[in-house]
């Protein structure tokens, strides 16, 4: 996307420094251009982080209790051949 500004910003830079000299025009074009680019990237970046900042940061923590394809349920284990009580 900055890069489509840049390429944007450059052609109309261009167009005005038409009637200035070629090697001119092209200098005062690219650092113009350059110039506006970086301060839209910095707010960018800036925006971006501070986004981060607002994000709440979950730690991962191991699961708890016994691990494994078969966990009992909360009640405990029902006693065999009996019904869940």
């Amino acid at each position: 996307m900055v890069f489509i500004i840049l390429f944007v910003v450059d052609i109309v830079l261009g167009l005005i420094f038409s009637p200035v000299p070629r090697v001119l025009g092209r200098g005062l074009s690219t650092v113009v251009s350059g110039t506006v680019v970086a301060s839209f990237l910095a707010l960018i970046v800036t925006l971006i982080y501070y986004r981060l900042l607002e994000t709440p940061a979950t730690g991962y923590a191991p699961p708890s209790g016994p691990t494994g394809g078969y966990q009992p349920p909360p009640g405990g284990v029902p006693p065999a051949g009996g019904p869940p009580g």
